[in-house]
């Protein structure tokens, strides 16, 4: 992975003394370590400080190795500009945030904090080519911020939130996965049972629900969001209308 991110940076500034190396095989490389991330669980941290397991050459010739450089590798490819890179990159990171917490070091809220901008940066629903990684993205930010709390998402909360509502209330989200509107609605659960009373005062402006409650609403009702917060007992149908109300506190007509 270093050594493609490397080459990759140096193609960037001087194609002639960059290798074009083929972005599949980094794809692939990253597919193998969240393989490792769920197969080893907490050890996947002390894997990577093992010496010499990760390299600390960055493109300019230093760095310190370890969990520390390997995140930043990780931030750059979940801002690849291919898919596929960015999309295996960003299943690292959730499936870090699930298995391997550890992974995350002592430093763990800031690290995951650390890679909230580059997740929301794959939040969005302009591109069918992007669903993938839009998905991804809004998977592993449901899974940081359980992990993690609002010590990790509260400086994102407010963009992250809005970047959700857009995405979740586009005109095109008839044409997302089941998976991927669940993963865009779980997230947005999530958020709000971390930081409930922030996520209140930002539910008008996120999903529109008191100008438009109805899109709002329907949309987390397309993605049977209820099934993951509603107690037992309460159907699916109406169900995204009254987590919407207890969740994010707002009032829906």
């Amino acid at each position: 992975v270093e050594t493609i991110v490397v080459a990759d940076a140096t193609h960037s500034v001087n194609p002639s003394t960059g290798e074009d190396y083929d972005k599949q095989f980094l794809a692939a490389a990253l597919d193998l370590l969240d393989g490792l991330a769920r197969a080893l669980g907490d050890s996947f941290g002390q894997l990577l400080d093992t010496p010499g397991c990760v390299g600390g050459a960055g493109a300019g010739g230093a760095g310190t190795g370890g969990s520390g450089h390997f995140f930043e590798l990780l931030r750059q490819c979940c801002v690849d500009e291919e898919n596929d890179v960015r999309r295996a990159a960003l299943c690292v990171v959730g499936d870090m945030a699930s298995h391997s917490r550890a992974a995350f070091g002592g430093e763990g809220s800031e690290r995951a904090a650390g890679l909230l901008p580059v997740l929301l940066e794959n939040l969005q629903a302009t591109d069918p080519s992007f669903y993938a990684c839009c998905s991804n993205a809004a998977w592993a930010l449901g899974e940081l911020t359980v992990a993690f709390g609002e010590g990790a998402v509260g400086a994102q909360l407010e963009p992250a939130l809005r970047r959700l509502g857009v995405v979740i209330t586009h005109e095109r989200r008839e044409e997302f996965s089941p998976s991927h509107l669940t993963n865009l609605a779980v997230a947005i659960g999530r958020l709000g049972i971390a930081c409930p009373q922030r996520a209140a005062q930002q539910s008008a402006e996120v999903l529109g629900l008191l100008a438009e409650p109805e899109e709002g609403c329907f949309a987390l009702e397309d993605a049977r969001w209820a099934k993951y917060l509603l107690p037992k007992g309460y159907g699916a149908s109406g169900g995204a209308r009254l987590v919407c109300c207890r969740v994010l506190g707002c009032v829906s007509r």
